[in-house]
């Protein structure tokens, strides 16, 4: 028994974030093979989640964010479902 469960990575042109770096909104547009219910998280450079959300991404192509109130920082984008994972760095101005 292991605690441990690979979960594939999407390559990195399947999710674009703009703009990046960003103020107070941002989009995330992903390759339409990208459906179902995410987990997306927001994490700061210390690994903690500062937001956290559910979406479906069955309707459409990208979705927005407002980040208004995170301060600057370079954080972390991760969508994650029970088959996928994706990452992409953010830049929070």
């Amino acid at each position: 028994y292991s605690p441990w469960v690979a979960v594939p990575e999407v390559a990195e042109t399947d999710l674009n974030i703009y703009p990046n770096p960003v103020q107070d909104r941002v989009t995330i547009s992903y390759n339409a093979e990208l459906k179902g219910n995410f987990n997306i998280r927001i994490l700061d450079n210390a690994g903690r989640i500062v937001v956290e959300e559910i979406y479906n991404l069955d309707n459409g192509n990208s979705i927005n964010l407002d980040l208004a109130a995170l301060p600057e920082g370079v954080y972390h984008l991760v969508l994650v479902n029970q088959g996928l994972k994706v990452s992409k760095k953010l830049i929070k101005l």
